[in-house]
């Protein structure tokens, strides 16, 4: 996650302060609780200059499910937290917005830039 935060701020000379991004707030899983992901929560609090810009979301918009269905994540156990970044454009896009900008930030003046997914966790 730094060495992207680096790239888009340092390299690409995005303002940070427009940088949004979403982290995994914990949830129950195919009947198995998954915590907070403090660890990218921490990083982005040491990243981002405001803190407002990290939002946390259940399984609905920040978890990951290999295949995109709860048979074959069952089946091959592989599922884990997600993290995004996105971009605030600084207004309000009046044009019907993507799925990913009304359910991971609400806010139709966000647009995504990146979907990072960890494979780290597997549903016992």
């Amino acid at each position: 996650m730094e060495y992207i935060f680096n790239l888009l701020v340092d390299q690409y000379k995005i303002d940070s302060n427009r940088l949004w991004v979403t982290v995994f707030s914990g949830d129950d899983i195919f009947g198995q609780q998954f915590p907070r992901d403090k660890e990218i929560l921490e990083l982005w609090e040491k990243l981002l200059p405001n803190k407002e810009h990290i939002v946390s979301f259940g399984k609905e918009y920040n978890f990951w499910i290999q295949g995109g269905g709860a048979e074959i994540a069952i089946e091959s156990k592989l599922c884990g937290p997600q993290t995004e970044i996105f971009y605030d454009l600084g207004k309000k896009i009046v044009k019907k917005p993507t799925a990913c900008q009304t359910a991971n930030v609400g806010d139709f003046s966000k647009y995504p830039i990146i979907c990072l997914l960890p494979i780290k966790l597997q549903v016992n």
